[in-house]
């Protein structure tokens, strides 16, 4: 399936538990193109690589490394999920609703 194709694109360990959360969750898996996807400012610069992407919904999961860029796509009006927040809600109903998601990072 989709989920475990994305999974054998992925070297990050917190990446590869984030997909199994969203998995078990019944996530709808994003696009495979949007594995490592670049998120562009206003001047079409990339800003910031969010690690798995749900670009129409503006959600991602970014790795440790990636996280220092998470306020400039937050301005951007992304909303990025950490395996904490993955982990504490109900993941599902946070990547249908993008507007009920809680962020944060707990790193």
């Amino acid at each position: 399936d989709t989920w475990n194709a994305i999974q054998e694109l992925l070297f990050d360990d917190d990446a590869k538990a984030f997909v199994e959360i969203a998995k078990d969750a019944g996530v709808p898996a994003p696009d495979e193109d949007n594995i490592g996807y670049e998120v562009e400012g206003n001047d079409g610069e990339v800003v910031a690589t969010v690690e798995i992407a749900w670009p129409d919904r503006k959600i991602g999961f970014m790795t440790a490394e990636q996280a220092e860029d998470q306020e400039k796509i937050e301005t951007l009006g992304w909303k990025i999920l950490n395996l904490l927040d993955a982990a504490d809600m109900n993941i599902g109903a946070a990547v249908s609703e993008s507007a009920c998601i809680a962020t944060g990072s707990a790193r």
